[in-house]
């Protein structure tokens, strides 16, 4: 291929998708242009949304126009996509139609946006309502938990400040809910085995304080092993390694194995029911000689307690 042939074949590459047929082509259906947008950029969604306006305010497959500008995360797609919609008949924001994705029907836009980790969009939205403080910032939290995207939730910590934020993500923790099949089981044993895959790193992703503590609920290290009972099998699967990690980032947090929690329920009460029902040889071997490192450092943060405890009451 000669000189010229390969600088025009570069070139009708790069100008393909915003060529008339490309964008006649993904302009035959709202699905199709959906479809496409994650790739599309603020020139090409013009070019669209000139041939075809009503796309700005329509819903496609359960989600609206918005939903799917805001899965671009970017703001200027998104400010067009508002400006369209209000143009063309958009008084208020929507809600999804259909649960899809593992998003549930009814969701809010901005609850969306925490539920996809979607942060530029999260924000633009808000610089475009009046409401602000009928907001309920405290879901937009538990969604974002609960799918494993902590950019959403980070930017609402600042709003809502820092004790609330710590209390809705414990709240939430270690809530119990209903399944499907109707048993109940607390938030944080879906969170932990689908999301946080017995990564407790996550817990620092939020900026979650684990030593935060509820009246008449369990704390963290409680709730984790309950969970860990809960799933046996599936703790045993993910290996003795991640178990380890876990019970000593709670230590290095101060835990005892003896500490009472808001339920009166003590970690040591929760361990030995684990230690009695598992199943895996090289796990339980593992777990013989990990026990006289856990009880080593249990004791050592509850004579540190102690004597702190003793400090605040010594008068001056």
């Amino acid at each position: 291929m000669e000189h010229k042939e390969i600088i025009s074949l570069a070139k009708d590459y790069l100008n393909k998708p915003y060529s008339e047929d490309y964008i006649s082509d993904i302009s035959k259906t709202p699905k199709k242009f959906f479809a496409s947008i994650v790739n599309l950029n603020e020139h090409q969604i013009r070019k669209v949304l000139t041939k075809k306006p009503e796309y700005s305010n329509v819903i496609s497959d359960g989600w609206h126009s918005l939903n799917y500008a805001c899965l671009t995360n970017n703001p200027e797609i998104v400010s067009l996509f508002i400006e369209k919609s209000i143009a063309n008949g958009l008084t208020h924001l929507p809600k999804t139609t259909k649960s899809k994705k593992g998003i549930p029907n009814n969701l809010t836009l901005l609850h969306f946006c925490s539920a996809f980790d979607l942060d530029k969009s999260y924000a633009k939205i808000l610089t475009c309502l009046t409401n602000l403080e009928e907001q309920e910032f405290n879901i937009t939290l538990r969604y974002g938990l609960f799918f494993n995207n902590s950019k959403v939730p980070l930017f609402v910590k600042p709003i809502i400040g820092e004790d609330i934020y710590q209390k809705e993500m414990l709240d939430f923790y270690v809530s119990h809910w209903k399944n499907e099949n109707g048993s109940i089981k607390p938030r944080s044993h879906d969170i932990f085995i689908k999301n946080f895959k017995g990564n407790i790193d996550k817990f620092k992703d939020f900026e979650i304080d684990v030593c935060f503590k509820l009246d008449g609920r369990k704390n963290y290290f409680t709730s984790t092993l309950e969970m860990f009972i809960n799933y046996q099998y599936e703790i045993e699967e993910m290996g003795f390694d991640k178990f380890k990690k876990t019970i000593n980032y709670f230590l290095s947090n101060g835990y005892s194995l003896n500490e009472k929690d808001g339920e009166d329920k003590t970690p040591r009460s929760y361990l030995e029911r684990f230690i009695k029902n598992v199943n895996d040889f090289s796990f339980e071997n593992a777990l013989t000689k990990f026990i006289p490192e856990i009880e080593k450092k249990s004791l050592s943060n509850e004579l540190k307690n102690e004597n702190t405890l003793k400090t605040k009451k010594i008068k001056i």
